[in-house]
């Protein structure tokens, strides 16, 4: 009895060992670690820029990130939002005021990297890249690609 009681404790503590040590770097990457740090310093750069493109191909609810980062008074963002309608599902939101939810068209493969955020394990993060069109720069917003 007094063996399997051994046994049980350290299966436990096997698995407890693994859920804190293995299992957050594992999740860093659905948790969209270091996202609310990258879209912050993209908000302290775009005053130098055109616009800013945050990807809603990889990142998941981009408008929240921007909010929480630049808060802005409800009827200015009533104001600024912009909405695509879609009927039986959840409204799509393509931006708010300057900043663009998505990727612009033709937008070139290999564009220079401004800031690279790692997630706080040092695992792929995102990255704010300059892209420059018609004489007007922009700044895009990405996931680390593993």
């Amino acid at each position: 009895s007094s063996l399997v009681v051994a046994v049980l404790l350290w299966q436990g503590g096997q698995w407890y060992a693994t859920y804190v040590r293995d299992y957050p770097p594992q999740v860093a990457w659905t948790n969209q670690d270091g996202l609310a740090e990258t879209v912050a310093r993209a908000v302290a750069l775009a005053p130098g820029y055109h616009s800013v493109w945050i990807s809603g191909d990889d990142i998941t609810y981009p408008h929240v990130y921007l909010l929480a980062a630049e808060p802005l008074p409800p009827a200015e963002i009533q104001q600024l939002i912009e909405v695509r309608r879609e009927p039986g599902r959840l409204n799509g939101i393509m931006g708010v005021g300057r900043y663009r939810f998505g990727e612009p068209p033709n937008l070139p493969r290999n564009l220079p990297a401004l800031e690279a955020v790692p997630d706080q394990f040092g695992g792929p993060g995102f990255v704010i890249q300059e892209w420059q069109d018609d004489g007007q720069r922009h700044i895009i917003v990405r996931r680390m690609k593993t």
